[in-house]
């Protein structure tokens, strides 16, 4: 009971409660402090009981919203108020963006293999008889988030063919490498010094991101050719790209035994 106002506290919570859920609904997360998110989250595991001194100790505690839903059980028990209910509930939310990013790439391909990813691009520019550039954008295990077309109707290793066009489409996708190519309709799949320069330009952008840059292909008809050494980049997906790096080798060795 709440002496001042002689309302049940509970009555008071289930008001307050209401009337937070209210604005939610009506404007979005953009108007309510990070401390007041939580609150609301925390009602749902504790019914009767002011939720916001404990979601301000959560957040002291942990120092971020992010912290206090990657914590362990063991620590969030440590937080006066927060009991076995309450845990499960930030530990399952904690989980939801894995949860997410599964349902959304479980079916993606992987080209941890030189071969594999030089057989995709045969294929993305299979009928295309423009000259174009492609970028395929892949997570740090080698698992494709898309391939797009950056450049069509242009030859690589022009003036006019620039890294930051690469690098956006890799940001807004949240790549952790990248595998390029260009196609030559007509020929010839050979590997020019012009091509050189420009490989090590989009490397130099790349470098300075953080971001990986696994290939470039010159593709033309169902032959790729890649036109560049491996970079062993530290981007979390080492063991994935040291998969490639050893088929590209392979590939290699395959390509002199042929000759």
């Amino acid at each position: 009971m709440n002496d001042a106002i002689g309302i049940p506290d509970e009555k008071l919570h289930t008001g307050h409660r209401a009337r937070m859920r209210r604005k939610l609904l009506t404007y979005g997360t953009n108007i309510f402090d990070t401390y007041e998110l939580l609150e609301m989250l925390l009602y749902y595991a504790i019914p009767y009981k002011d939720t916001n001194p404990i979601a301000k100790r959560l957040l002291m505690e942990f120092g971020s919203l992010d912290g206090v839903l990657s914590a362990s059980p063991e620590e969030l028990a440590r937080v006066s108020g927060v009991g076995k209910r309450a845990a499960e509930l930030l530990i399952t939310v904690g989980k939801l963006p894995d949860v997410l990013y599964y349902d959304n790439y479980a079916d993606s391909v992987i080209y941890n293999d030189y071969d594999k990813a030089g057989k995709h691009f045969v294929k993305y520019f299979e009928g295309n008889k423009k000259r174009s550039v492609a970028v395929m954008l892949l997570d740090n295990g080698m698992r494709e988030l898309g391939t797009v077309t950056v450049y069509e109707d242009v030859i690589y290793g022009s003036a006019g063919v620039k890294a930051a066009p690469f690098l956006n489409q890799a940001i807004l996708s949240g790549a952790s490498v990248i595998i390029t190519a260009h196609n030559r309709p007509h020929g010839p799949t050979t590997i020019i010094s012009e091509d050189a320069q420009t490989n090590k330009m989009i490397d130099m952008a790349f470098e300075q991101a953080g971001i990986a840059v696994a290939e470039h292909y010159a593709i033309c008809g169902n032959i790729y050719i890649g036109t560049r050494e491996l970079y062993g980049f530290s981007v979390g997906a080492e063991t994935e790209l040291d998969k490639f790096r050893r088929s590209r080798e392979i590939a290699a060795i395959r390509g002199e035994e042929k000759g």
